[in-house]
């Protein structure tokens, strides 16, 4: 196989001469070889072939719905059967790397291209060309055919520099005085425009550096602290500190000028999480103050996600967060802050009788669909979904279902999936409660697989609206008919019951997502968004002051939109400090802002990641 790579590359002259230069028992070799190539092309083909259509041998997340002629099948499956065939660590590492070249235009719909791990990074060419470039034979100059590379990944540790600026002043040797009398000192130039805050010895790089650093990868400032010690830099966790909340007031233009186009964006998500701060409870305020987090649609060509600290819950923060004006569709988890928002107060308030004012409440909200002066409320299905499945899985028929379950999971040959199939079924039919709250959580099960299908297929929106009227539409219906017959059957008090007034209060918001293919089925957008701040909680416990919260979240809001827009976030972070310091007069103007916001088109390439850009498969099933 060594020799096959020297003519694989060859034109049919270049083979040819090649051919002359050859003995009898060279030829012999080389035809042995190429015998030998092409069978081995052939065993990588039919293994691929196998690999792409071959029979399955994964089973039904489903128990109760197995089809009982794929059981029969199942000792058949590839899985099942026992390679009898020596292996050959060689010949696999040939085929993974056979298989790992092949076009990925044309991969089957659905599976992921191959790529390798430095396929973001930049990459340096370094080429070793020999010392001796003639034969040492005859003595004539070699030709070249072919060339092989090897990567190798090398990191740089922190490399801290420190640049001194010398500023020399200069003076008059006639010793001329100005018109006060006064003799006139001259500078090179003016030492503010070195250092992006004022009265700091840090460069933009490194405040990049600890930004990053603290809110993307959730190191504390005090391991930071030890780190830089580590390195020669005596710095300390307050300095950093200081520096953060100086340098978010230099960036805090660009997030208000995020907050601007938010407000216009056609798709929002919106959550908040609780968060501690020493100076509103040592003024006797909330123990817990609240961070808003607002995450824009995935279709949306402005993608960004803000945050926003708030000393209290109260149910005003939406209408600060999004203005009293906003006409997008949003995406929240049901809490009673976002169905106020747009609501006469008539509605809100505790004033008149309860059964009246929700009767009005839900004419209310089945005519927000129509009213292009008001938002579209939108429910996540998972918090529904949450409501029945955590009162479920504490039940002790559950559990036991669950053990049943995992047998049937474990079990092998086609006998023993029929065994343990049935006694699922046979339990499940002695427990009407519990087949009626499987038949529920199954159903938003369901919901997700086509969400799923249509992201694996890549569909965009007016053909996951297509897919979801052809399928998800029929299922949620379905749905409702299932939570109707729960609440028939649980006591009204009970938290089964709560679960199904919480869904059928919500139905038609719910539905919502099968109107448009821009709509989400959940907030698990947000939801991700959340996540970081949490990470950031256990390991810093509290903010101190309310100007470091505020200064948190407009950090956050820089790192995560330019996570989401593809972004370097460390030089994204130094591009935009370095720019707002080239030109401080202008920093307030929108003109000025746009361009540095981390979805514009004119970003510079080296704040980019190279990341590429997969085709659109729109083949799917429930397009047909």
């Amino acid at each position: 196989m060594e020799t096959t790579k020297y003519y694989r590359d060859m034109n049919a002259q270049e083979f040819e001469e090649l051919i002359t230069l050859l003995d009898h028992d060279d030829l012999v070799k080389l035809s042995v070889q190429m015998f030998t190539a092409l069978i081995h092309c052939k065993e990588v083909g039919l293994r691929m072939l196998d690999k792409i259509f071959g029979t399955s041998s994964q089973k039904s997340h489903n128990p109760l719905k197995i089809d009982e002629t794929k059981i029969e099948e199942q000792p058949e499956s590839s899985s099942d059967k026992m390679d009898s065939s020596p292996r050959n660590p060689q010949k696999e590492e040939e085929t993974e790397a056979s298989e790992s070249v092949e076009d990925p235009g044309n991969h089957s719909p659905g599976k992921k291209p191959h790529e390798t791990m430095t396929v973001c990074l930049e990459c340096t060419d370094i080429y070793h060309n020999p010392e001796e470039t003639n034969c040492p034979i005859c003595g004539s100059p070699l030709s070249s055919y072919d060339h092989d590379f090897v990567e190798v990944i090398h990191i740089d540790p922190i490399n801290i520099r420190v640049e001194k600026h010398h500023y020399p002043e200069f003076f008059c040797p006639n010793r001329c005085k100005d018109e006060n009398g006064k003799r006139q000192i001259y500078i090179s130039s003016d030492p503010k425009e070195v250092c992006p805050l004022p009265r700091s010895k840090a460069g933009a790089d490194l405040i990049a550096h600890i930004v990053t650093q603290r809110f993307l990868m959730s190191v504390p400032l005090d391991r930071q602290q030890m780190i830089y010690q580590a390195t020669g830099l005596r710095l300390s966790k307050q300095t950093m500190c200081n520096w953060i909340n100086d340098a978010a007031d230099v960036v805090a233009p660009l997030v208000h000028e995020m907050f601007k186009d938010f407000r216009k964006s056609g798709v929002a998500h919106l959550d908040e999480t609780t968060h501690q701060c020493l100076e509103v409870m040592q003024s006797g305020g909330n123990k817990k103050c609240s961070i808003i987090v607002g995450v824009t649609g995935e279709w949306e060509k402005k993608q960004m996600a803000l945050y926003r600290f708030e000393k209290t819950k109260e149910q005003s923060f939406v209408d600060r967060f999004m203005g009293k004006d906003y006409l997008g569709a949003m995406m929240n988890d049901g809490n009673k802050a976002y169905e106020n928002y747009q609501m006469d107060e008539s509605l809100t308030g505790n004033k008149g009788k309860k059964v009246e004012r929700d009767l009005k409440r839900a004419e209310y909200i089945e005519s927000q669909i129509t009213d292009p002066c008001r938002c579209v409320k939108l429910t996540c299905m998972f918090h529904a979904r949450e409501q029945f499945f955590s009162h479920m899985k504490t039940r002790n028929d559950y559990k036991a279902y669950k053990k049943l379950d995992d047998e049937f999971k474990k079990a092998k040959g086609a006998e023993k999936i029929k065994k343990a199939h049935q006694k699922i079924v046979d339990y499940v039919g002695t427990q009407p409660a519990l087949y009626l709250l499987l038949q529920i959580i199954w159903a938003i099960g369901r919901l997700y697989d086509i969400e799923d299908e249509c992201k694996k297929y890549n569909l965009n929106p007016d053909q996951i609206l297509a897919a979801r009227q052809a399928g998800s539409s029929l299922i949620f219906k379905k749905l409702g008919e299932y939570v109707r017959r729960a609440d028939a059957y649980f006591p009204e008090s009970s938290p089964i019951g709560n679960a199904c007034d919480y869904f059928l209060a919500r139905e038609s918001i719910l539905s919502r997502f099968l109107l448009d293919g821009h709509y989400p089925l959940d907030n698990d957008r947000c939801e991700q968004m959340v996540r970081i701040i949490t990470i950031g909680r256990k390991n810093s416990l509290f903010f101190n002051s309310v100007r470091g919260a505020k200064s948190a979240c407009i950090w956050y809001s820089l790192v995560q939109s330019a996570r989401l827009n593809n972004l370097n976030v460390e030089a994204y972070i130094y591009y935009a400090m370095e720019k707002i310091k080239a030109d401080p007069d202008q920093c307030l103007t929108s003109d000025f802002l746009q361009p540095l916001l981390p979805y514009s088109e004119s970003l510079p390439d080296d704040v980019k990641l190279k990341v590429k850009i997969k085709e659109k498969q729109i083949t799917s099933r429930y397009t047909k």
